[in-house]
Formats: structure tokens, C-alpha cells, sequence
């Protein structure tokens, strides 16, 4: 009677003697494991386990037989059994105890639960997706990192039923793991949870791997120091992942167990989720602060570029004014001198515009290929003079390095800022090194490169052992007019100066900066287009001799008292001048005097066109008229030079560079 109720019964029956052979089974049992009737007889119950399993449950059957207790079918393990064809499938049991005759044998009740499984594990995936759907929602309209850490943990927490989050973020420097949010732990204790960005450290080892690193125990972990949050919240497992930045990880995000926990495929999916919806997020905050930094700077550009055309204009005229009087007093050393103070003064109002026009973005550069191991070697006297025997100088030149196409003048002074800047931030002496080198970007180097494109660079690497800058000041490093310096000692406009100069040279600063450990400002300019290097211009001296002409010369320029100025240089000079004050005045000046020889006109000019939309229309009607330009401000019309033979002066001119710029345009076009 019994044995036909077992062959009845819809689950398969084993029976398994003290030894772990196989005493009786059903034809269930028969059934679902491939075997002929009898077969099974004798035979030790791993059988009916997979290979790599075998090991394991002899060493769970033992424990059993130590303590043998019923466990009912829907509370029993979930286990995986092979067929004889070697078809693994999941699989409930429930075990009892029997005893016959003296003899202590153990019932094993089995069901395949595949469609039960498979059933369970479609509900965990939707419940799962149902909760990343909800989160993607919430952190669509977050503003700020805080918003991630109010929310992220706490769901996270409660869909994984995990005892502690942890949210990880590296520091500034990328130096240090900080936990920034948390779900477990009280708020208080979040600046003492950190580690150090390297694998031995757990958040490390997370960052450093290409997978979810799980943790079946932590007393049994080798790999990498768990960190003493682990003993003091009695944590067992753990379940974590690499949150990803534009290149590298930017931290991670930990889940934490009291329990043992075996993770499925589903558990490390959710938890990967988590982390690319907090990596997204991340993402988008930090392009939107580097957008509204980008914004910020170039609606402050253009108001500095607009003031510096106007102020330009004005110290053309001083400065033309100042000269004059200069000549014909020259006698009256009573006159001279105060005329001599005032050129000073104008002179380093001048260089004060030039500031501003680097920073706006809207200097006119002259760009050539520069040997840059070069530049900095001749540059070497010069600063070891400046910084005083506390401060040891120590250059590292490239090997191979190509040359950079960049303005060499205005190289100079970007390095020398750099130069003074270290100085500064080492009161009490120091080391200053300066770096050449082939680097390659990738197009996301820091929250101010958004417009940076990949490739090859050459960098220049100016670096101090000073005393460093905080986050907060570093992240207004290239602010216009920001200063830490006391009131007097600086202008605010050194590294935003750098900073406009490399970017208008379409390259790329980089700051590295900690507190105490010194400072490290890396230019990367883009490489010359196949020339060799040439050595910066000579500077001309003010006393040479000015050479003149008597050619005809048109003078197109605005502002009146400007025009007038300039007009006066060129007719002591001996040319003969015509003025213009617009496009339209200037070609019928041009039509009206054949002889002209020479077009000197300003870019930027009042209605529908400007300075070198006259140039083009000049070299259409008299293409033998040469062009000499001008400009305080001339935005992105710089550029367009290139598509004209011409020259260009700086704004606020003197006579004799004036006169030595309209000698050379008129030399050429002969």
C-alpha cells in the first residue's frame, strides 16, 4: 500500500541510506532524472548533482546527518539537480528522517520549480524595473548632488531589503573614496568613511574591476581590506559597483548584508542600474555647471572685450597726445617729465586692456610654430631672477617633443604669470618645475574643457610646492577679477588671462591643486602644422629711427579723435592722408584719389560692414592698394585675416609703430 501511494504521489521520492547511497525511489524520481526503472538502485545520491556541486553537498548531507530535522516542501532550500543527459534544472526539496528497522534512512521529497522559478524570477525583474523606472524619474529633474543622496540610498536600501548603502565619491584630486550618501549609517559618521583610491582599499577594488564585485563573506576575504565599518555594523556580505565618469570611475556603490546573501543575476543587475542612473545623473550635473561656467565667462568676455575697444580708443588718443607734446617741448625738461609719467601710465593702462582682451578671448594673436623645450630654456634666466635664490627651478624638457602652434609672445607672458603665481604660493621658498611633454586628450579633461577637441597636444607643465589651493578656490581659479591675494597685491586676471589666451589658442588648462601639497597648471597647444619653430620677433625700440614716405594714404577709422591722431603720425611722417569715418565714405575716397597706395582701416566699424568687409572690397576694385588693420576688439574677425596679405596693429598704437607697420605693407605690395 505504501509503495503505490509513493509511486502515485506527483513529486519524485529518494531515499537515501546512512552511507548516501540510493535505497528506494519512484517513478517520479525515475522520470525526472532520465533513469531507467532500477537504475538508480545503489548508487550515491550526488549523482543526481551537478559535477561542479558534488563536493559541496557532500559536505551539507553530513551536516544533516549529524542533526537530521523534517524540513516541509515550500520552506526547503532551492537547489540545482542534473539529469543523466547532464540537464541542470532548479529544484525544491524537502527532507525527513526515517527510521526502519534500527537503521536511520532520510526521505527526500523533490519537485522541479523551473516554471515556478522562472515565474518568481519575471516578478523580482519587473518589481526591480519598476523601482529603476521610478528612480530614473525622480533624478531626471535633480539640481544637485544632494538630491541624489536623499533619494538613491534609501530605495536602493529598501528593494534589495540591504542593512547599509553606501555611496562613494573620489575627491577633487581623485586621490580619496568620500562617502557622500548613505542609507544605515547615521549622517554624522560619513566624513570618517573613507578610503584610499587604491585596490587594496575596498571602494578601490570596486572602481578598479569591470564587473559587480560580490562578497558571500567578509570574514573570508582576501582580495581586498573590507574597511573597519564592516566589523563595527557586523556586516557578513556585500554586493558593490564602479559608478562611471567620461573616463574613469567616479565612485561606487556599495549594498551591505548582516546576512549571508547569494546574489542572482537579477540582484546585480538592479544594483548595476542604480549606479549608471546615479552615473548619468553625475553626468549631466557636471556639463550643466561647466555650461554655465562657459556662459558666465563668455558674457563677462564680452562685456571686458567691449570695454577694452572703447578704453583702447581713448588711450590712442592720450598716448597720440601725450607724444606730440612730447616732441615739441623737448626742450622744457619742466614738460617732459610729467609727459614721460603720463606715457608710462597709459603705457600700463595698455597692458591692462591687453589683459582683459586675453581673458575675453578676443586678443589679436599671431600664431607660428614654437619650439617649446626652446621657449622655456631661454625663458630660464629670466625666472631664476624673478623667484630669488629660495625658490630652486628645475626643467624637465621633452625628448621629440613637436612644435606648438601658438603666439610666442603671449606664451611667454601666459608662463610668467604661471611663474609669479607660484612664486606667490611660496613665500618661504620651495621647488617650481617646468615640464615639457607629448600628451594626448581625450575631449573631457575638467569641468572648463567641455569645448576641448581629442587628440594630440603639447603640453607645458608649470608646477610649485606651495601652498596649494582649496576646492573652493580652485573651482574659481579662472574667475576674472578672483584674487586671493591681499588688496593691492593682484589683479585677478593672471590665470583668467592663461586661460583665454590657450583657449582663443584652441588648447586646454588643466589645474591639479591640495591644500599644503603645491599646485600643478598644465597649457596644452595644439601641434604646428609641419613648420619648424621660429624665434619670437624682436622687440623694436621706441628711440630707433622711424622711417617715412610720401605716398597716399587712406585712414578709415570711427572714432574722430582717434582718426585725427593717427592722421597727424602719418602726416609727420610725410604721407599724404585721406579720412573716412565708414565703408561707404572709404570707397568713394578710394574712387575719388587713384593714387592711393595704401587702405589703414579699423575692423570694427559703424553699420552693415566692416573693416574687412572694405579690405575685400578693396582688393575686388584696386587689388595693387596694399591693407594695413587696426583693431581695440575685433571678436572673431581676427580670424578672417588670414584671407588677406596684410598686417594688423594693435590698439593703443604709438607713432613709431605705426609708422614702421605702414612702411613694411607698402614695401611688400611693391
Amino acid at each position: 500500500m505504501y509503495r503505490r501511494l509513493l509511486e502515485a504521489a506527483p513529486d519524485a521520492f529518494v531515499v537515501v541510506d546512512p552511507l548516501g547511497c540510493i535505497a528506494y525511489v519512484n517513478t517520479q524520481a525515475e522520470k525526472l532524472f532520465e533513469y531507467a526503472p532500477g537504475e538508480l538502485i545503489g548508487q550515491t545520491i550526488e549523482l543526481l548533482v551537478p559535477q561542479r556541486l558534488r563536493a559541496a553537498h557532500r559536505t551539507h548531507r553530513a551536516s544533516y546527518a549529524h542533526a537530521p530535522t523534517a524540513r516541509p516542501m515550500g520552506i526547503g532550500m532551492t537547489l540545482i539537480a542534473a539529469t543523466r543527459s547532464g540537464r541542470e534544472f532548479p529544484v525544491e526539496i524537502s527532507l525527513s528522517p526515517v527510521r526502519l528497522r534500527d537503521t536511520e534512512f532520510v526521505s527526500a521529497a523533490i519537485r522541479d520549480v523551473s516554471r515556478l522559478q522562472s515565474a518568481r524570477d519575471a516578478m523580482t525583474r519587473a518589481h526591480y524595473h519598476a523601482h529603476v523606472a521610478e528612480l530614473g524619474q525622480q533624478m531626471i529633474g535633480a539640481r544637485d548632488l544632494d538630491e541624489i543622496a536623499s533619494v538613491v540610498p534609501a530605495v536602493t536600501a529598501r528593494v534589495l531589503g540591504a542593512d547599509v548603502i553606501l555611496l562613494y565619491l573620489l575627491n577633487a584630486a581623485e586621490t580619496e573614496f568620500v562617502c557622500r550618501a548613505a542609507h544605515g549609517i547615521p549622517a554624522s559618521a560619513y566624513d570618517s568613511m573613507r578610503a584610499k583610491n587604491e585596490p587594496r582599499a575596498a571602494p578601490g577594488f570596486v572602481a578598479a574591476a569591470s564587473d559587480t564585485v560580490t562578497v558571500e563573506d567578509y570574514g573570508a576575504e582576501t582580495r581586498f581590506d573590507p574597511g573597519p565599518e564592516v566589523a563595527a555594523l557586523g556586516l557578513v556580505s556585500a554586493m558593490s559597483v564602479a559608478i562611471t565618469g567620461e573616463r574613469s570611475p567616479v565612485g561606487v556603490l556599495s549594498a551591505r548584508f548582516k546576512a549571508k546573501r547569494n546574489f542572482s543575476a537579477d540582484d546585480r543587475n538592479f544594483l548595476r542600474s542604480v549606479a549608471n542612473i546615479v552615473s548619468a545623473t553625475i553626468k549631466y550635473l557636471r556639463a550643466e555647471e561647466r555650461m554655465r561656467h562657459v556662459q558666465q565667462l563668455e558674457a563677462v568676455g564680452q562685456l571686458t572685450g567691449g570695454i577694452a575697444h572703447d578704453f583702447n580708443n581713448l588711450l590712442t588718443v592720450i598716448m597720440g597726445n601725450l607724444q606730440l607734446v612730447e616732441e615739441e617741448a623737448a626742450a622744457n625738461a619742466a614738460i617732459v617729465q610729467p609727459v614721460e609719467a603720463a606715457l608710462r601710465a597709459a603705457t600700463s593702462a595698455a597692458d591692462l586692456t591687453r589683459k582683459l582682451l586675453a581673458f575675453s578671448r578676443r586678443q589679436a594673436l599671431r600664431p607660428r610654430a614654437v619650439d617649446v623645450n626652446d621657449l622655456v630654456g631661454g625663458m630660464l634666466d629670466m625666472i631664476r631672477r624673478s623667484l630669488g635664490e629660495r625658490i630652486t627651478i628645475i626643467a624637465y624638457p621633452g625628448a621629440d617633443v613637436p612644435a606648438a602652434h601658438a603666439d610666442p609672445a603671449q606664451l611667454e607672458t601666459a608662463l610668467l604669470n604661471l611663474v609669479v603665481n607660484a612664486r606667490d604660493a611660496m613665500p618661504k621658498g620651495g621647488r617650481l618645475s617646468i615640464e615639457t611633454a607629448t600628451r594626448y586628450l581625450h575631449g573631457d579633461s575638467s569641468p572648463l574643457s567641455g569645448d576641448v577637441a581629442p587628440g594630440h597636444y603639447v603640453m607645458i607643465a608649470v608646477s610649485d610646492s606651495g601652498s596649494g589651493m582649496s576646492p573652493e578656490v580652485l573651482s574659481r581659479a579662472f574667475d576674472p577679477y578672483f584674487t586671493t591675494k591681499e588688496r593691492g597685491k593682484g589683479s585677478g586676471l593672471g590665470l583668467s588671462m592663461v586661460h583665454g589666451f590657450i583657449k582663443q589658442s584652441r588648447g586646454h588648462v588643466a589645474i591639479y591643486s591640495e591644500i599644503g601639497h603645491g599646485t600643478t597648471v598644465r597649457l596644452f597647444l595644439p601641434f604646428a602644422a609641419g613648420a619648424a619653430a621660429a624665434a619670437p620677433a624682436p622687440m623694436q625700440d621706441r628711440g630707433e629711427a622711424v622711417p617715412g614716405g610720401n605716398e597716399t594714404i587712406l585712414m578709415v577709422e570711427d572714432e574722430a579723435a582717434v582718426r585725427e591722431i593717427g592722421a597727424r603720425f602719418l602726416a609727420q611722417l610725410g604721407y599724404v592722408v585721406y579720412q573716412a569715418n565708414d565703408v561707404d565714405t572709404a570707397l568713394s575716397l578710394l574712387a575719388a584719389h587713384p593714387e592711393t597706395r595704401l587702405v589703414f582701416t579699423d575692423i570694427v566699424l559703424p553699420g552693415r560692414r566692416d573693416g574687412l568687409e572694405l579690405a575685400a572690397e578693396v582688393k575686388r576694385l584696386r587689388p595693387d592698394v596694399a591693407l594695413l588693420f587696426t583693431s581695440g576688439h575685433a571678436s572673431g574677425a581676427i580670424e578672417r585675416l588670414e584671407d588677406f596679405p596684410a598686417r594688423l596693429i594693435d590698439k593703443p598704437y604709438q607713432r613709431h609703430t605705426l609708422g614702421r607697420a605702414v612702411r613694411a605693407a607698402l614695401d611688400r605690395r611693391q
